[in-house]
């Protein structure tokens, strides 16, 4: 088993360094180039089994010539997909500007568009 480097308060380096470069993009965007700061951003949360079911079937179009017949190498990631909707998941709790819409159904399972939309509208409602 290998041990998670961590400082002197016990918070892992990752966590630590999330956090700074958090900091520093809002920081470089919000305050640097005075981009305007959205009322709400919204992440929508899949569920991972359809994550896992849609990047492992065969996907051809003009979007993907860039790849030159190759995989994308962040689609071929599983566990790269499971780490980024945890630092999304991670940084939603740290900004009530980030708002995690759940897109799976009672039993797990992709929920549908529509039932998708309900529940973005009524986020945005808020906003009104």
């Amino acid at each position: 088993m290998r041990a998670t480097p961590s400082c002197s308060t016990g918070i892992p380096y990752t966590t630590l360094f999330r956090s700074e470069l958090r900091r520093w993009i809002l920081d470089l965007e919000f305050g640097y180039y005075g981009i305007p700061r959205p009322d709400v951003s919204l992440f929508l949360d899949v569920p991972f089994a359809f994550t896992e079911k849609k990047l492992s079937e065969v996907r051809e179009g003009d979007d993907r010539e860039y790849l030159k017949g190759e995989r994308d190498i962040h689609e071929a990631s599983l566990d790269l997909q499971r780490r980024v909707r945890e630092v999304y998941r991670a940084a939603a709790a740290a900004d009530d500007r980030l708002r995690i819409i759940d897109c799976s159904d009672a039993q797990g399972g992709m929920d549908s568009p529509n039932a998708i939309f309900a529940r973005i509208r009524t986020e945005i409602e808020r906003f009104r």
